[in-house]
């Protein structure tokens, strides 16, 4: 899993193509880079790659192993071990669709045993934010669910993972449902005793409920009010571990 590895040695993501499209950057509210619809995915993840590069100082370098590979995808299949050095692919490793992963197997448990859910299509979008003091990163993963009948609930969901100063680790993991929405009142209560166990503390409000994007805990307090969520290895494991997971 790739919460436990030295992102220098993590596998990459199958799922760059996928997500590319849904794909945007931005620093402080201000939008650094977001993807052409008029171009093929491997040139906007070409160009992904390149604006990453620019803002971690890496063009140079970056550019000049992406001139000597004609295929992209082939580079993030860890094919060059000089793109693994850099800052801009341990973000773009975070992309993965692996990385949510226990996440996903925790609601599924906790909530999809009781109220069957599915997805809902092409919701999952990711967005990269660099964070102007320090430079560091964080990734972003957002992704909207809906009951496997029709008209009960819809909710969506919320990974954050900020990477270290150095960008060889995630230092913090933040995971919550955002919001939900409950279209059948009949199963109001059996709906909350699902769903807010896994956000964050918030006044509700009629029959939705939602919270801010980006909560303001600090660490040591991420976990208030996410009681499903404690049993994850939520807080940064020690990077020397080998994490030999199948879902890497």
């Amino acid at each position: 899993m790739i919460w436990k590895k030295d992102l220098k040695t993590a596998a990459l993501v199958r799922a760059i193509p996928r997500f590319i499209n849904k794909t945007i950057v931005e620093s402080n509210g201000s939008q650094l880079w977001s993807p052409d619809v008029n171009v093929t995915q491997e040139v906007n993840i070409k160009s992904l790659l390149l604006a990453l590069a620019q803002i971690f100082n890496e063009f140079t370098r970056v550019e000049k192993i992406l001139s000597g590979e004609p295929s992209v995808l082939k580079l993030l299949n860890g094919e060059n071990l000089l793109l693994e050095e850099t800052k801009t692919l341990a973000v773009v490793k975070l992309m993965s669709s692996d990385t949510p992963y226990p996440c996903i197997m925790t609601m599924k448990e906790k909530i999809g045993t009781v109220l069957p859910y599915s997805d809902q299509p092409k919701s999952w979008s990711v967005k990269i934010e660099i964070q102007p003091q320090s430079g560091q990163a964080r990734v972003v993963h957002t992704k909207s669910e809906r009951s496997a009948q029709d008209n009960q609930f819809t909710f969506q969901w919320c990974l954050q993972l900020l990477l270290s100063r150095d960008f060889s680790r995630i230092d913090q993991i933040l995971f919550f449902i955002v919001k939900y929405e409950i279209l059948n009142p009949a199963m109001t209560d059996q709906i909350k005793a699902c769903i807010e166990p896994f956000m964050l503390p918030v006044a509700p409000t009629k029959q939705a409920t939602e919270r801010p994007a980006r909560p303001s805990l600090p660490p040591e307090n991420r976990h208030q009010g996410q009681a499903p969520i404690t049993s994850l290895p939520i807080d940064p494991p020690n990077s020397s571990e080998d994490g030999k997971d199948t879902k890497s």
